[in-house]
């Protein structure tokens, strides 16, 4: 279900910010900047996603137990 909000969301940005640009090619210059700032912003976050809770970890060869 969220996928289908964010994909509707999504379109409607991008029809937005095109409609409001001076030429086609300045609305598609404003929605390719706009998706590269939201990956930006996506990417800084994703080392703050939490781990799996007891996770095993790994055992190194020919360390004592």
């Amino acid at each position: 279900m969220l996928n289908q909000l964010g994909a509707a969301l999504g379109v409607a940005v991008v029809t937005l910010v095109v409609q409001t640009a001076d030429s086609t090619i300045g609305g598609l210059r404003g929605v390719f900047w706009l998706s590269v700032a939201a990956n930006v912003v996506v990417l800084a976050l994703v080392p703050l996603l939490p781990g799996k809770a007891g996770a095993p970890q790994p055992v190194r060869e020919g360390a004592p137990a």
